[in-house]
């Protein structure tokens, strides 16, 4: 808890799911657990049953029918949506951001301090994964590129008004030195180790734990697995599971969301974890550290920072299935020690993160 009577303003784009930017939002408001939380929108169903006990103040995209039904359609309502909120009373605006919520008005004497997630990677480096994978003719292209270019020129201006912006990882740092020309202190995302424990038993299955996006690439799993008939535990849900059922073979098993107990139990029983997405941070490599397990990740984004090869994992070179295979072949998850790899993952500690983000606070609010 911070120990002072500044007022405090939590924003966050959206809680309408579980991942690792409602984890930071979670630890921020243990910090400040008086803040109220500004978001666009909020389903207590589809989130962390933890934020049941904060002041949520949503804006009026919930009241939007399309918007309950996926909240991301309503983006290009963001910018508005944030804009609209009354942050008057407040002296810091502490925001938690991988799309609009740094849109939200900056009074004068306040401050606003940023944890980027990451700029909005479908209209900066993923643009053209995006307009390739989902938009299907020249009229929807050319409507889509200007919708970009507009979003990527306010996304800039809205950068000017953070004071101080916070990466996750040195990857995004990266990117915010490149979209926005602002420079980043670096806090990774916290990881509640624990709930993780190295288990008694290890299993021959691998694990996978993801949303099933297209851009988070569980296909090249699914496939190089289905391929070598051996045994993929899938976690997660998202727009994509009818089409990788379609791809999976009989040794893929989905599990679908669970709640944190059985996560950690699949954690620390699968021989090893597989991490193919180019990702900002890469808190999914974390979690399987805390429980003692070796990564297998694309050698790319956030996991190039965590990963120690030959000591709490490994790299595949490229995004392709015959790349992944070849790296499962040579891959020995007996080889490492789940002593090791924990404490590796230690270092990324729910009580550092606290310790780093009141220090940054207290340097953006002149007490140090």
């Amino acid at each position: 808890m911070y120990p002072d009577h500044v007022k405090v303003a939590l924003v966050h784009d959206w809680l309408t799911t579980v991942g690792g930017a409602e984890r930071v939002l979670l630890e921020l408001h243990a910090i400040f657990p008086d803040a109220p939380i500004f978001t666009a929108a909020y389903d207590p169903v589809a989130t962390m049953q933890e934020f049941r006990q904060a002041e949520i103040r949503t804006s009026f995209l919930q009241r939007s029918v399309v918007g309950r039904s996926s909240y991301a359609t309503q983006i290009p309502l963001m910018p508005l949506a944030f804009a609209r909120f009354d942050t008057r009373p407040f002296d810091l605006l502490l925001v938690s951001s991988h799309t609009a919520a740094k849109g939200v008005r900056k009074h004068a004497r306040q401050v606003m301090i940023c944890y980027c997630h990451t700029p909005m990677r479908w209209a900066w480096d993923l643009r053209d994964f995006y307009q390739e994978t989902r938009v299907t003719n020249a009229a929807a292209a050319l409507a889509a590129r200007i919708v970009l270019r507009g979003f990527r020129r306010w996304d800039r201006g809205s950068a000017k008004k953070v004071d101080q912006f916070i990466a996750n990882s040195e990857t995004v740092r990266g990117r915010i030195q490149r979209f926005y020309g602002r420079d980043a202190l670096v806090i990774w995302p916290p990881v509640d180790c624990s709930r993780f424990r190295p288990a008694v038993k290890v299993g021959e299955h691998f694990l996978i734990v993801s949303r099933l996006e297209d851009h988070k690439r569980v296909d090249l799993a699914i496939q190089a697995f289905t391929q070598l008939g051996w045994p993929l535990r899938v976690v997660g849900e998202g727009p994509q599971l009818a089409s990788l059922r379609r791809l999976a073979g009989p040794s893929v098993t989905f599990f679908g969301r669970l709640d944190d107990e059985r996560l950690a139990a699949e954690y620390g029983s699968a021989r090893g974890i597989i991490f193919p997405a180019e990702e900002d941070a890469g808190l999914v490599p974390l979690e399987a550290m805390a429980a003692g397990r070796p990564v297998l990740a694309f050698r790319a984004g956030g996991a190039t920072e965590v990963v120690l090869q030959g000591v709490t994992g490994d790299f595949f070179e490229r995004q392709a299935i015959d790349s992944l295979m070849a790296a499962l072949k040579t891959f020995r998850p007996e080889s490492y020690q789940p002593a090791t790899i924990r404490s590796h993952a230690l270092r990324y500690d729910r009580p550092h993160f606290r310790e780093a983000i009141v220090r940054c606070v207290d340097l953006a609010m002149g007490r140090s």
